[in-house]
């Protein structure tokens, strides 16, 4: 059972500590860094065992599945008209 599964991608951050530097370099370091975008990505391959698999493409389809009835509750539900609210 081998099928592609879907990409779930998401902006990050990096934490780390910084040992014996003093607060005042570190906000300095932030503030310069301001502005500044690395397009630094990471991509990384899963290669799960059939069960795993399994168990992805069920919970995939559950969060699928919630979102659409999500999405069609809220279609559904009437848009106050700001006139009729005065």
């Amino acid at each position: 059972m081998r099928s592609r599964l879907p990409t779930l991608w998401t902006r990050s951050y990096f934490v780390s500590t910084h040992g014996h530097t003093s607060d005042e370099i570190i906000q300095k370091y932030i503030e310069e860094q301001k502005g500044i975008w690395v397009g630094l990505t990471y991509k990384f391959r899963l290669y799960p065992k059939e069960e795993q698999e399994k168990r992805l493409l069920w919970t995939l389809d559950k969060c699928r599945f919630v979102y659409n009835q999500m999405l069609a509750w809220l279609n559904g539900q009437k848009k106050p008209n700001k006139y009729e609210m005065k």
